[in-house]
């Protein structure tokens, strides 16, 4: 599989209509690693950059673990990226550890990991791209699960989305009420 590495993916974005507030963004940190680590985790990018990469006009996994090595896996923790003072983000990638979340925005991609969510957390986590991950969670716990690229869920198992009413044909329940 051909390696795809940042100049792929933003022309590719820029084919795509990449809007000018990104655009100037993406300019203003191309040649920091950081700069760039901090845009892709901002929460209106991972869905952007996680579409990407599954539809393979982005990145590559191989392209990501080489190249930004020193910012994933628990290796780095961002602070403030959405502006939002106290939160923390980070991203893993292809990654097969068991992991102890500590960040508020976390994304999983292509890992297959298991997670244990502290007790005292409310994390956003987007998990896309092949990732298979297994989340420990206390019952009390609020979740969020956002990003997640549908058409990939439609393939395997799937975690419902607010706004869709999910049809399980095993469901004897839901059969009779029609």
């Amino acid at each position: 599989m051909m390696e795809h590495n940042l100049l792929y993916f933003y022309k590719n974005s820029l084919l795509r209509d990449l809007c000018s507030e990104y655009n100037k963004e993406w300019k203003a940190c191309k040649e920091d690693r950081e700069k760039l680590m901090q845009l892709a985790l901002q929460q209106q990018s991972i869905p952007y950059m996680a579409t990407s990469m599954y539809e393979g006009w982005g990145m590559s996994v191989d392209f990501l673990k080489r190249e930004f090595a020193d910012y994933i896996n628990g290796k780095h923790t961002f602070n403030n990226v959405d502006g939002v003072d106290g939160y923390t983000y980070s991203m893993w990638v292809d990654n097969h550890d068991y992991i102890t979340l500590k960040e508020d925005v976390s994304h999983f991609v292509q890992c297959d990991s298991r997670i244990s969510v502290q007790e005292t957390k409310c994390p956003t986590i987007y998990i896309s791209n092949k990732s298979n991950v297994h989340l420990e969670l206390d019952v009390r716990l609020a979740l969020q699960l956002l990003g997640i690229i549908r058409q990939e869920l439609r393939l395997c198992r799937r975690i419902p989305c607010p706004e869709e009413t999910l049809y399980d044909p095993s469901d004897t329940e839901f059969q009779r009420k029609q």
